[in-house]
């Protein structure tokens, strides 16, 4: 196991600059996620750890060995790929142990090697099967098992649930935590499904445009985003969004939207002066159906347009000052509805550079 430490790290493509100066450090041991949209450079990034690319500047180092220009087979990392790579005319076992076998470890280690794998994946009964013979989720274990028997210092996967169904893509979630907690290998972990790297990780590493956004803990990004653009990535649904104006008032922070309609925020926010545009960001849970108790100037009145029942959860959309809102919430189309705003959970946004105020 080993500590990876990316200081600089830059890459380009011809003309076009993929990654822009990243730093980041990640502690022996530890299980983090790099997530963004597509073209963020989030696989070039594994990419470059692996040893697959080539850095254009600052360096990569491994334990404490700079490996920024050693090949791929020194660097001690293991990889598993989304299209899993397994050789279709070999067995599970010989697919497993083919790494070890390519490196002349003694044949009754590879098989001792082998069935350590096999066990901790639940792997036993298909060793003698070809790839073909198995279903996607096995498929997956059995290029984890070939990474495993390595023991490398580092593990790192490449979006390796995307080719699954939905219902075993939360099965193979559980697989893979537990087998970080088994073998506490430090894990880099790829992928554009926030929910795998929210349920999955220690930290998070939010990338946009080939710079890093934002890193820290599910929790400290899912409650203290520090851009609307992290806000909007992480959380499922997304954040909503609503353009105001900061009002005069200096006591406490009201908010004017495009129809007139208006929202005080309380003592949060204070101190924005007035005329500001701001951008309103509130997550579908910290609206309810306002009642007696919540303050006139603390809701938001709309029309629900569609419903979405998801068995234990119902989202609502809602027309509020000509935007859609996401509530978690009960209620029939057409309904004309106040929504009440938890004021404590709501963020301030910067309309031009997209920063938390």
């Amino acid at each position: 196991m080993a500590t990876v430490e990316l200081r600089r790290v830059d890459k380009t493509f011809g003309t076009h600059q993929a990654i822009q100066g990243l730093d980041l450090s990640i502690a022996d041991g530890e299980f983090v996620a790099l997530v963004g949209p597509s073209g963020c450079g989030k696989s070039t990034t594994l990419r470059m750890i692996a040893g697959l690319e080539g850095v254009s500047g600052g360096a990569i180092v491994i334990g404490e060995r700079d490996v920024s220009h050693l090949p791929a087979r020194d660097r001690d990392i293991a990889m598993v790929f989304q299209s899993y790579a397994l050789y279709p005319h070999m067995t599970v076992a010989e697919n497993i142990g083919f790494g070890l076998k390519l490196r002349g470890t003694r044949r009754s280690r590879i098989a001792e090697l082998v069935d350590e794998a096999a066990e901790t994946l639940q792997l036993k009964e298909v060793l003698g099967r070809k790839p073909k013979e198995l279903s996607g989720g096995q498929r997956q274990r059995v290029a984890m098992g070939r990474a495993m028997v390595r023991h490398p210092q580092v593990f790192l996967f490449d979006e390796p649930l995307s080719n699954l169904d939905a219902k075993l893509r939360v099965h193979m979630r559980a697989q893979i935590k537990k087998l970080h907690r088994q073998l506490t290998t430090t894990t880099i972990y790829v992928t554009h499904d926030q929910t795998e790297a929210m349920t999955l990780a220690d930290r998070i590493v939010v990338m946009n445009h080939g710079r890093i956004e934002q890193v820290g803990t599910p929790h400290q990004l899912y409650g203290a985003p520090v851009s609307k653009f992290v806000a909007g990535f992480i959380g499922s649904p997304e954040m909503n969004f609503l353009e105001a104006v900061v009002d005069e008032a200096a006591a406490t922070c009201d908010l004017t939207f495009a129809d007139g309609s208006r929202l005080s925020l309380g003592e949060a926010h204070v101190g924005l002066p007035a005329g500001r545009p701001v951008t309103l960001g509130i997550r579908p849970e910290h609206l309810h159906l306002a009642g007696p108790g919540d303050p006139q100037d603390a809701r938001l009145s709309g029309v629900v347009e569609v419903i979405e029942p998801l068995g234990a959860d119902t989202l609502i959309h809602v027309i509020v000052a000509g935007r859609t809102l996401v509530a978690r919430l009960a209620a029939e189309v057409g309904d004309r509805i106040a929504l009440g705003v938890d004021r404590t959970r709501a963020h301030l946004f910067d309309p031009a550079s997209g920063l938390t105020l």
